[in-house]
């Protein structure tokens, strides 16, 4: 699984509108810019930086029910 699929996939089952969330929520570890900005190349986000973003984000989410009922 790639970065942005376990990103992807993480998303979809933990963040309420998780998919609005990685195309809208700006990322202040990537200067502000989405994780969707980052994933298609109109932005630079180094991989470690991208998996420190994920672990905090498991931090935050990940201890509660999968969204949706996935």
């Amino acid at each position: 699984m790639t970065l942005e699929e376990e990103v992807r996939a993480f998303a979809a089952k933990y963040i309420p509108d998780g998919n609005k969330y990685l195309a809208c929520a700006p990322v202040p570890a990537f200067g502000g810019h989405t994780w969707d900005e980052v994933f298609t190349g109109k932005a630079s986000a180094p991989a470690r930086t991208q998996r420190a973003v994920l672990a905090r984000l498991r931090d935050i989410f990940g201890n509660r029910e999968p969204w949706g009922g996935h």
